[in-house]
């Protein structure tokens, strides 16, 4: 499925690869996350990762009393096809932007920054840098590192593995984690930050799964025509999103619980005693 360097158009050239081996169109080989046009489900198109992250962040909400979204200031590190609509969204929310980063620039204004204006310019050369707003601190392309450490109330690191480590779990200032990355962070660091920071991180697999969701209604489109025709009748976006929300507001309500039922367990260890389960029982969710 696509990931950083990659597209819908990308996939589809596997997908075609696959289907030229096997001698057959309708495979469930891969690759998924294709166009449209092709018989896919868009992925950055329609935003569906980000759309998860949203999902999670209000099933948190919903879930822990000391939270509450409108108003909240948070931060994005990576602000590309997941971090740009996950702030966008959170804005429309009531939630304020206070930093963000792509490749050149970080920045960082604890008044609030645009997401809007960001997410115009973002895909521009120079990306950030050419925010036309006003900014408090610019940090250059060696230091971006320093906005995870800036306070905020949602921490989402949305650009590469290993952002949050040994070297600065003790310099990050937030109270949440929205883990918009892949591995973002290791279980160790995810234990010290919820035991000895009273920081509570969201494990990736449980909060930005909206991709793989989508990934997998695609695979199971191409195989299952009763399936398809189910899909159909709803409308495939309004499929996809509405099971995206629905399971993962799901899984971290239920993960968020097992948690709190244990004090020495964190987010990911809760998360990854759900996932065995749910593959123990073959619970059926498409």
């Amino acid at each position: 499925a696509p990931d950083m360097g990659t597209n819908e158009k990308d996939i589809q050239i596997i997908h075609n690869n696959h289907s030229h081996k096997l001698g057959a169109e309708k495979h469930s080989r891969g690759g998924a996350g294709r166009p449209l046009e092709n018989g896919g489900v868009p992925i950055d198109d329609w935003e569906l990762t980000a759309h998860g992250l949203f999902s999670a962040a209000k099933a948190l909400e919903s879930m822990d009393e000391k939270l509450n979204l409108s108003g909240t200031k948070f931060v994005v590190q990576g602000f590309g096809n997941v971090g740009a609509p996950t702030a966008i969204k959170l804005q429309e929310l009531g939630a304020v932007l206070v930093g963000a980063s792509d490749l050149n620039v970080a920045l960082w204004n604890p008044n609030g920054l645009d997401p809007y204006a960001l997410n115009k310019v973002r895909k521009e050369h120079g990306g950030l840098t050419n925010y036309p707003l006003e900014v408090s601190k610019r940090f250059s392309p060696s230091k971006l590192d320093w906005l995870l450490e800036a306070p905020c109330d949602i921490l989402i690191p949305s650009a590469r593995p290993d952002a949050i480590t040994a070297r600065n779990a003790d310099r990050i200032q937030c109270r949440y984690i929205l883990q918009g990355a892949n591995t973002p962070s290791s279980k160790p660091v995810e234990y010290y930050l919820h035991h000895h920071r009273n920081i509570l991180s969201l494990t990736d697999f449980i909060g930005n799964a909206g991709g793989v969701i989508g990934c997998a209604v695609e695979r199971n489109l191409i195989v299952d025509d009763s399936y398809a025709e189910k899909v159909k009748q709803v409308g495939l976006r309004n499929y996809v999103e509405n099971l995206i929300d629905k399971t993962i507001t799901k899984n971290v309500c239920e993960t968020y619980s097992r948690m709190q039922n244990n004090s020495d367990t964190i987010f990911r260890d809760a998360a990854w005693e759900l996932a065995l389960e749910r593959l123990d029982t073959q619970e059926k969710w498409l």
